[in-house]
């Protein structure tokens, strides 16, 4: 690939992060105010694009944008840092990954609910859902790797920040989700949790970009 072209598909690519990780939630926020009765700190975001939720043909569908746009961030990120080797390379997949589980897992495998037992499509939701997330939570500690200390202490300190804080949410979103108790605001509050960690997340990705458009 040529350096004009491959300079066009790092813009390119890193635009498309930014403007996937604001319109997620823009897209969320909208489509949850057409759901009755869905209530954004103690409902999740897969209830939105379950079978019997009024928007989860149009969530899903989303979600299935949301994912084609992040791996073709993920190929202007490969060219980017490719010159760093091998944790270059795990850091592209565990992008890839996260958009196949957290976007098109969702989008294809509604977490529809039974009264009695759990459904095959809940089963595969929350399966590759949690591959998805388990990526992206390992994505800033491969992304040290690719910094020194005297080259990036920003970045390397975001990192870890980042880090900190998605361990926190997923934490109390899994506490939230197993106990679900309606009295106490931490074991009800689990779209707030959620929603939080996605926001810390895409924040990450966005500086990421960010990144990427200044090496232009």
């Amino acid at each position: 690939m040529m350096k004009k072209e491959r300079g066009g598909l790092i813009i390119s690519a890193a635009i498309v992060c930014i403007v996937t990780c604001m319109a997620d939630y823009i897209v969320t926020f909208i489509l949850a105010e057409k759901y009755p009765g869905y209530n954004r700190l103690t409902d999740t975001l897969s209830k939105l694009g379950a079978t019997a939720s009024p928007v989860g043909k149009m969530i899903s569908c989303w979600w299935l944008i949301l994912s084609v746009f992040l791996i073709f961030f993920s190929i202007g990120f490969y060219h980017t840092f490719r010159h760093k080797g091998k944790a270059a390379y795990i850091a592209t997949w565990l992008i890839v990954i996260y958009a196949l589980g957290e976007g098109m897992g969702s989008g294809l495998f509604p977490a529809d609910y039974k009264e009695h037992g759990l459904t095959l499509s809940l089963i595969i939701h929350d399966t590759l859902s949690g591959i998805g997330v388990g990526s992206i939570i390992i994505l800033p500690l491969v992304m040290m790797r690719l910094f020194r200390k005297e080259e990036f202490r920003f970045f390397r300190l975001l990192s870890i920040i980042v880090t900190v804080i998605g361990l926190s949410m997923l934490i109390l979103f899994s506490i939230a989700k197993i106990f679900n108790d309606p009295d106490n605001i931490i074991l009800s509050y689990k779209g707030l949790w959620q929603r939080l960690m996605n926001a810390n997340y895409y924040l990450y990705l966005i500086a990421i970009a960010g990144y990427m458009l200044s090496k232009i």
